[in-house]
């Protein structure tokens, strides 16, 4: 959000959309996870049948913060 609010709504949209996606994803298996647990009344030690989705969900959610990172270190760095 700091790269929209910096006037690159682009980069920033596209950051905050992958965040987004991969927050969303990791919820939906957390969900998952909680309603077979209810449902089986014990733990899913295997991680339940989404846990890829969680997974994949925790990285896209990870690459859009480092990219988030780096690109917010470019807008310090001193312009030749």
């Amino acid at each position: 959000m700091g790269l929209i609010l910096a006037g690159r709504r682009v980069v920033g949209a596209l950051q905050l959309l992958l965040a987004l996606v991969g927050f969303a994803l990791s919820v939906f298996w957390f969900v998952a996870f909680v309603a077979l647990w209810i449902r089986t009344r014990e733990f899913p030690a295997t991680g339940g049948p989404y846990l890829w989705v969680g997974i994949f969900g925790v990285m896209l959610f990870g690459v859009a913060w480092f990219w988030a990172f780096v690109t917010g270190l470019g807008m310090f760095r001193p312009k030749p």
